[in-house]
């Protein structure tokens, strides 16, 4: 099929959130429509180029998600937004967001189509929730404070096996008259 022919008649007819604990976990379910220049409802599978951006006709990409293969079955398409390129943190706090959809490396489809308000809704319980984590378990792969390892991969403290700095132990020197 042409690229030329293939128009998009999409909706956010289904934003279903995943119940996520972190911001970078957050995704959204989008469901749109495809069909041919004549209107009719597509089945195969196409490459799919997901962005938002801060305004509806022109603007900054401030995310982009590419889907190998889509499946469109009888002109219906599901994807999982965010699954592949993780949302940034702070993509909740802009006032406006705009859909971006192109199909088989073809034009951006016009209108794009204002989703922030679920975005920003989702950002906000996840940042309520990140003010207080007490009484919860957290479970870390490892613990940082800048660049510095506090607690490795394996749980262990410290920089070496047994949380004493590694190299070999030196006795302070002693200068001066004796004392």
């Amino acid at each position: 099929m042409n690229r030329a022919h293939l128009t998009i008649l999409a909706a956010l007819s289904a934003c279903l959130w995943a119940a996520p604990t972190l911001a970078q976990n957050t995704t959204l379910t989008y469901q749109g429509q495809l069909a041919n220049a004549a209107r009719q409802p597509v089945s195969a599978s196409y490459p799919m180029t997901f962005k938002f951006y801060l305004d509806r006709e022109a603007g900054e990409v401030v995310w982009t998600e590419a889907h190998d293969s889509v499946d469109v079955v009888d002109g219906v398409f599901t994807v999982e937004l965010g699954s592949i390129t993780p949302f940034p943190s702070n993509l909740g706090a802009n006032a406006s967001l705009f859909l971006g959809v192109s199909v088989n490396d073809g034009q951006e489809m016009q209108p794009r189509m204002k989703v922030s308000s679920a975005l920003r809704a989702q950002w906000a319980q996840t940042a309520e929730h990140a003010k207080d984590v007490r009484d919860e378990e957290i479970h870390p792969a490892s613990v940082s404070i800048g660049d510095i390892p506090v607690i490795n991969a394996d749980g262990r403290t410290g920089r070496g096996r047994d949380s004493r700095p590694s190299g070999p132990r030196r006795r302070p020197r002693h200068t001066g008259n004796g004392r």
